[in-house]
């Protein structure tokens, strides 16, 4: 399937269970229409980065994104809660 709201209505159809980011199921987990499942090896914990040109300083836009985002990433990802 090609993307993950393709996935999350196939999986709401009732045609399987997924594995995908929990920033794309924050809102059907919120008013559950969809669980989490817990499984051995999950959650798959990434990192994310903040990238920029190495040859460029950064404008001004970017760095007050940055600013923004740094100090408030644990909570701007969702925590979820796992079905037994």
């Amino acid at each position: 399937m090609g993307s993950n709201e393709t996935i999350k209505q196939a999986v709401t159809s009732g045609l399987g269970i997924a594995i995908l980011s929990a920033h794309t199921l924050a809102d059907e987990l919120c008013a559950g229409r969809l669980i989490a499942l817990r499984c051995t090896g999950t959650p798959i914990m990434r990192k994310w980065y903040l990238c920029h040109f190495a040859d460029r300083r950064p404008n001004r836009t970017t760095e007050r994104v940055r600013d923004r985002i740094c100090p408030e990433a644990e909570s701007i990802f969702p925590k979820i809660a796992f079905d037994k």
